[in-house]
């Protein structure tokens, strides 16, 4: 059994998450008038009720500015227009879940196999003129990647009624996984479009050094040996992309950098400024 704590700023105190999201839709010409924010974690294990206000009260919330509440909402559907609710989709890495589930380890509350953490945040937001289409936009432009996250909207009524569901992102896997071989044996518009296709994030360079060492004579010898196909794998082409991503190898510090110290000085070239 799933259970939730929600987590929210106390009245009279600054959430400045939620200043930022209501100063953003009023910019675009949204009937906001107010924006309230709620973090939720879902614990995807059965606990019993004094433990997860304990979580609650030693964990999630601080209890100076927040309040905090286990299985029951913190949003009253007599104060707002619509809910956004907003996590990430299944399989996708959630840190603040990961140190979620490491400290309540720590306060003897470990999950064990089986057991997970998963977080999200609701926003509340205030406007007698606001359309569901409106709140929808608002998440999809401004509170989530929908590369990584998903969202629900769900209006003041059906949310009186019982009817917002946001279920935890388990990831359930229901047919057979598919492994696809990619020819890179393309042009360079091709080689990009490829990349952005994939959502690879890969420049032509980068594009040009996969292609040419997947067509080097020894790697593809290698692969016949252990029964790989010539063409990279959209597994192997996805690793490549990971580990070479900003992200992973902070490609913007590692590059060769030109700096000059003032005008009419002579330019430096550094390599990497992780070494200055």
């Amino acid at each position: 059994m799933a259970h939730r704590i929600e987590v929210s700023a106390k009245a009279g105190f600054p959430d400045p998450v939620a200043s930022g999201i209501l100063r953003f839709a009023q910019s675009e010409g949204m009937s906001v008038d107010g924006v309230r924010r709620i973090r939720v974690y879902t614990i995807d294990h059965d606990l019993p009720p004094a433990t997860l206000d304990r979580l609650a009260r030693e964990l999630f919330a601080d209890p100076v500015v927040e309040v905090a509440a286990v299985d029951r909402p913190l949003a009253d559907a007599s104060d707002f227009s619509h809910l956004i609710e907003v996590g990430f989709q299944p399989g996708v890495m959630d840190t603040d879940a990961m140190v979620a589930q490491d400290a309540m380890a720590l306060l003897g509350v470990p999950l064990g196999n089986g057991g997970a953490v998963y977080t999200s945040a609701q926003v509340i937001l205030q406007g007698r003129g606001l359309t569901k289409e409106a709140a929808d936009a608002l998440a999809r432009e401004y509170l989530a990647n929908d590369n990584i996250q998903r969202w629900t909207v769900t209006d003041a009524a059906a949310f009186k009624e019982g009817r917002h569901a946001y279920a935890p992102p388990r990831v359930v896997i229901t047919r057979e996984p598919r492994v696809e071989t990619v020819s890179l044996a393309l042009d360079d518009p091709a080689l990009v479009r490829l990349s952005k296709e994939r959502s690879l994030a890969l420049s032509l360079a980068e594009m040009h050094a996969i292609r040419d060492y997947f067509a080097g004579d020894a790697v593809l010898a290698r692969r016949t040996g252990v029964g790989l196909p010539s063409h990279p794998t959209d597994a192997e082409l996805e690793v490549f992309a990971q580990t070479w991503s900003e992200h992973c190898s902070h490609k913007i510090f590692n590059a060769q950098v030109t700096y000059r110290e003032s005008p009419g000085k002579e330019p430096q070239v550094i390599a990497s400024l992780f070494d200055t």
